[in-house]
């Protein structure tokens, strides 16, 4: 039998995803680490709606930045009900893939540590990449000062790989990986680096259709506007409708109480690029 539960399964005893002792950086930026298997008690929230269950994991952009009207603070929380049962959000601000004082994967395993069972989501939606392209070659991320761009390439492939690793052992179905925003002129040729590594890692033969890269085409207009301009680094409440509305478009289409097929099994539904012309119109 399979160690991974099927999705009518109420609970279940996993072999969870390794839990990760850091060590001391190498010159590069990465860690070494030990780890080791755990064993841990899932189970799936029931959800009384009849909706899948969805969780959002990442940065500012996926808890939401600044309160409505301007910003998007809890915004990803609240329209996602329309499609989705959601389950709390797991982000904060500045959090990034690569190794910072920031990085993700350690501090949301620390966040997490005490969730017992695990609860696992039918499907996930990770926000992340933005921090990554603002503070490379920066004092936050001193390591990458002269490290070439096809080894910061390999890294971010890398770390992303363990994230995605950790997330599919607290989710049934897809994972919907947002294309990172960071409209930063000077960032431009980090942004197309970043953006580069993450889509291929993202769409990976390995993950078998579970990772799902959602191209989201961004432009000015996707931005929160403040009294002094566009910000740069945080999509607006438009965008979070497109992302939900690209999630859903390629949400596959399970029988109730069957496992999630592979994603890509889209049926009659819109594709993310559709959805994006459409809110273009």
């Amino acid at each position: 039998s399979s160690s991974q539960p099927k999705a009518h399964d109420s609970s279940a005893l996993l072999l969870g995803p390794p839990q990760c002792s850091m060590g001391k950086k190498t010159a590069a930026g990465e860690r070494r680490t030990t780890t080791k298997a755990v064993a841990v008690v899932a189970t799936k929230k029931p959800s009384s709606s009849g909706k899948a269950s969805l969780r959002v994991y990442g940065d500012s952009n996926a808890v939401g930045y600044r309160p409505p009207p301007r910003g998007t603070k809890g915004c990803f929380f609240e329209y996602a009900q329309r499609h989705f049962s959601v389950l709390p959000t797991v982000g904060k601000t500045r959090l990034t893939i690569l190794p910072s004082d920031f990085q993700f994967l350690p501090w949301a395993q620390a966040k997490l540590s005490d969730e017992q069972p695990v609860l696992l989501s039918d499907h996930s939606l990770l926000v992340l990449g933005t921090n990554d392209i603002t503070y490379l070659r920066k004092r936050i991320m001193e390591w990458s000062a002269e490290v070439k761009e096809a080894e910061i390439a390999r890294l971010v492939r890398t770390h992303l790989r363990q994230v995605l690793q950790w997330i599919r052992g607290r989710t049934l179905g897809t994972i919907f990986f947002v294309e990172p925003l960071n409209e930063m002129q000077s960032k431009a040729d980090m942004k197309a680096l970043v953006v580069s590594a993450v889509r291929e890692e993202v769409s990976s033969k390995a993950y078998k259709g579970k990772v799902c890269w959602l191209p989201m085409a961004w432009s000015a207009e996707d931005l929160q506007v403040l009294e002094k301009g566009p910000d740069p680094r945080h999509f607006n409440r438009r965008a979070v409708h497109a992302i939900l509305d690209a999630a859903v478009a390629r949400k596959p289409r399970a029988a109730s109480g069957a496992r999630p097929v592979a994603a890509g099994a889209r049926g009659g539904a819109r594709g993310p690029k559709r959805a994006m012309q459409e809110r273009r119109g």
